[in-house]
């Protein structure tokens, strides 16, 4: 049998992808030629194509065996071990094919694959790191230590490799996308337009740099421009959920609700998004006389707050209405306005005719910017709540009495951008006449500790819920916050309240304006530039300033 003339042939096999034919060639051209490593490597590849994986081990095995130092064989075994899920065989397969040809491209992307399904990030930069060494002007090495970078949190590092990648690679528009999210992250957000519009130019199909292109010129207050932005995400791909629910985002902050609420209702398309728990009716405006509906909460605490107002107009049509929601909000929730009877998420719940998510009803019921119902309060604080917490507020007589949150929840997406350290805010920490008391949880509350005689009273470890922390913003005469459930919990009570809000806004505080259509007894403190908590602050405390010297005119009035 020719040699030269066999392999031909079983080149032509698998060009035509008669795997069996070829591996079947393959069975007999090893025994003719059964020191042909060449061979041994053809027939491994062909039991792959074949998904006989133990087989393929055994070809390299064979193949090691002669030779030692094959790394291709090392790098196929790796494949077979990993397709049996034998990891700990494939990674070292992988590392001793990498140990022999540090150039050998396939074996560490295989390798990086493992080792970022394990999470294990720190290894994956040593091991790119190491790859340069050999190969400093792979481009496609410094994108991907780039993206390495980003998980272990290193973001200057990785707007170093990203720049590198395009430097050797102009062209490369991964890379430039890549480099504009980063700088997306740091708020430099005209340098995140270029490289956008830089990988749209190299990719008109680029969805996803689209539609971050449309993300930031959201957050540059430029809401009119990301729907255009959008408007072409959708014209490369009309069934994407993210970009519908963005576009729908950008209208409702323009105030455009009668185009943003059905468009809003994408966002059920999300993956992220928890589905109703029966898959019963969804409501969409049927009659309600005499049945029985369930809304239910959704994305954050804060959404369900703001949206439990629609309960009452749900049970003015007729109906018997059950709420949904986390435990956390469930001893607030419990004698809202509307509500028969609260679940917390997970519940059993007993037979009912309709449910629907509470941010669907303004949709449903038509509201619009002059018809949003803003009657407050809606909620409604049991005896027993936050005696602790009140008792502790009622100590503190002849001041201005003022409830405190910095920052929120961590797990929220945009919560670094919301969010605020405590000592941004000196300026107004240092308003005379003022006693603070901090309403603040979680990791967060350790900063006071970090500023030693803040005069700050902390009530966080007496509030167990938010119903503690409703009663303590009713003992108050006024709470500063960020935007976080708190902020809705005392504009739902209709407490005075003055948000402290990033430069781009949550759709619901809309722009320009220092008024909530949504809370009438809240102000807006808003961001004059991305990150700028000091002037606001500043602002804050001149507001606060005038009103401690207010409320002290009218203390010595009275007396």
């Amino acid at each position: 049998m020719n040699r030269e003339q066999s392999i031909l042939k079983l080149h032509n096999l698998i060009a035509n992808k008669q795997f069996v034919e070829a591996r079947n060639f393959c069975l007999d051209l090893t025994r003719v030629f059964p020191a042909d490593t060449e061979i041994w490597m053809l027939r491994s590849g062909m039991h792959y194509q074949l998904d006989e994986l133990t087989a393929v081990v055994e070809c390299c095995q064979r193949i090691i065996a002669h030779d030692p130092n094959h790394a291709g064989a090392h790098c196929s075994s790796g494949l077979a071990w990993q397709g049996l899920k034998r990891l700990k065989e494939a990674e070292a397969a992988y590392r001793e094919a990498l140990r022999l040809d540090p150039r050998y491209m396939r074996a560490l992307a295989q390798l990086a694959g493992l080792l970022r399904e394990q999470k294990r990030f720190a290894e994956m930069r040593e091991m790119f790191e190491a790859a340069l060494v050999h190969l400093p002007q792979d481009a496609f090495l410094h994108y991907n230590l780039g993206l390495v970078l980003v998980e272990l949190g290193d973001r200057q590092k990785a707007l170093d490799s990203f720049q590198a990648a395009i430097a050797l690679n102009p062209r490369f528009a991964e890379a430039h996308y890549s480099l504009g999210l980063q700088y997306n992250v740091v708020d430099n957000y005209s340098s995140a337009v270029i490289h956008f519009e830089r990988a749209i130019a190299l990719n008109p199909n680029y969805l996803d740099a689209r539609r971050a292109l449309g993300d930031t010129l959201l957050r540059m207050g430029q809401p009119t421009e990301a729907i255009a932005c959008y408007d072409r995400a959708l014209a490369v791909a009309p069934n994407d959920v993210m970009a519908h629910g963005s576009r729908a985002i950008c209208n409702l902050l323009l105030g455009n609700f009668k185009q943003g609420w059905p468009e809003y209702e994408w966002r059920l398309r999300h993956q992220d998004m928890v589905t109703a728990p029966t898959g019963r009716p969804r409501w969409r405006g049927e009659p309600l006389q005499g049945k029985t509906i369930v809304l239910l909460g959704e994305q954050g605490m804060g959404d369900t707050v703001q949206f439990v107002r629609y309960a009452r107009m749900v049970k003015t049509r007729g109906a018997r209405v059950l709420l949904v929601c986390p435990a956390p909000l469930r001893g607030l929730l419990a004698d809202c306005a509307g509500v028969d009877a609260i679940f917390n998420s997970g519940d059993y719940i007993p037979a009912y005719d309709y449910e629907i998510p509470l941010l669907s009803l303004p949709g449903v019921l038509g509201t619009e910017l002059d018809s949003i119902p803003a009657q407050v309060p809606y909620l409604q604080i049991r005896p027993e709540a936050g005696i602790t917490a009140v008792s502790e507020i009622a100590r503190h007589t002849g001041v201005l009495r003022v409830g405190l949150v910095w920052a929120g929840g961590g797990l929220h997406p945009n919560n670094y951008r919301r969010s605020c350290k405590l000592a941004a805010l000196h300026e107004l920490l240092a308003v005379p006449g003022v006693r603070f008391f901090s309403l603040q949880k979680g990791t967060a509350a350790d900063e006071l500790a970090a500023l030693p005689d803040n005069g700050i009273v902390d009530l966080g470890p007496s509030l167990n819920d938010f119903a503690d922390t409703a009663a303590a913003s009713m003992a108050l005469d006024l709470v500063i916050s960020v935007d976080t459930a708190v902020a809705h919990v005392a504009g739902a009570l209709a407490r005075p309240v003055w948000m402290l809000l990033p430069f781009a806004p949550d759709w619901r505080w809309m722009l320009n304006r220092e008024d909530s259509p949504w809370y009438p007894s809240m102000r807006l403190f808003r961001q004059s530039t991305p990150g700028d908590w000091s002037s606001v602050s500043a602002r804050v405390a001149t507001r606060l300033t005038a009103l401690a010297q207010e409320r002290s005119a009218t203390r010595l009035d009275r007396n």
